[in-house]
């Protein structure tokens, strides 16, 4: 189990440094909607019950910010607190600068989160690392056609057109009776239905956890001599019957399952 939590803390390191690269980006499908569709086509297929939905956007640019003001008055030019968005934190440090807000839906059970965080990167020409990481969470409820609205007038309204996307879904399937062996056949049929190949795996008691490549989706990550973006996890949850969480994500799962 250490171990596997090592490859968790990994993932979001990969995250946090915005290791992805996109290739061949059509201009009319932005990058996070491929996966999105057939993820909701797999969980329709597969029959699972979906516990979460979750996109994350991560933006990274440098910036001409020469002070705090200025961090503050861009942080103003967007108006969110006036559209809505409740502030959570805002912290303004000598070597960094931040801001958090949250949005809660009123008509659909959706919750939105956006951060920004601003960094010096030289004292010479005051240029600064800018980082925006936007994240939508929605349940099974939500219509893929209602989360796609909102990420995307989301996108437009933070200017997160260049930005890396994350796609995770959550899922439950219930079943009498499983083994390790069966929860592994599951997997490996999953990501045929998927069209990912498998590039690594990790076997345990209650977990299985597979690593492959689906050629399709435009992001990917290289980790070494091999190319990955996305991750499939199954564990066993027991009780009364046998419950087995399904977490997929893409190019990584950002969350501890």
């Amino acid at each position: 189990m250490a171990y596997w939590r090592m490859v968790v803390v990994a993932g979001l390191l990969l995250l946090l440094i915005g290791c992805i690269h996109a290739y061949g980006a059509s201009k009319d499908v932005l990058a996070y909607q491929q996966p999105l569709s057939q993820f909701y086509q797999f969980v329709h297929d597969a029959d699972l019950e979906v516990e979460e939905w979750q996109i994350r956007i991560r933006d990274q640019r440098l910036l001409l910010f020469t002070s705090e003001e200025d961090f503050i008055h861009h942080i103003n030019e967007l108006e969110l607190v006036n559209k809505g968005w409740s502030e959570e934190d805002f912290e303004v440090a000598d070597t960094q600068w931040s801001a958090s807000y949250t949005y809660v839906n009123e008509e659909l059970p959706i919750v939105e989160s956006v951060r920004f965080f601003v960094q010096p990167t030289s004292s010479i020409n005051k240029e600064s690392n800018h980082i925006i990481t936007y994240q939508v969470n929605a349940n099974d409820l939500v219509t893929e056609a209602e989360l796609n609205k909102t990420v995307e007038k989301r996108i437009e309204e933070l200017g997160l057109d260049n930005g890396d996307s994350y796609v995770q879904v959550r899922a439950n399937e219930v079943q009498n009776d499983m083994n390790n062996n069966s929860i592994k056949t599951k997997a490996e049929d999953w990501l045929m239905q998927l069209q990912a190949d498998k590039v690594e795996e990790l076997v345990e008691d209650h977990l299985i956890s597979f690593s492959a490549y689906q050629p399709d989706w435009d992001y990917r990550l290289v980790t070494g001599d091999k190319i990955m973006n996305v991750q499939m996890a199954l564990r066993d949850v027991e009780g009364l019957g046998t419950r087995t969480t399904v977490t997929i994500g893409t190019p990584i799962i950002t969350t501890e399952y």
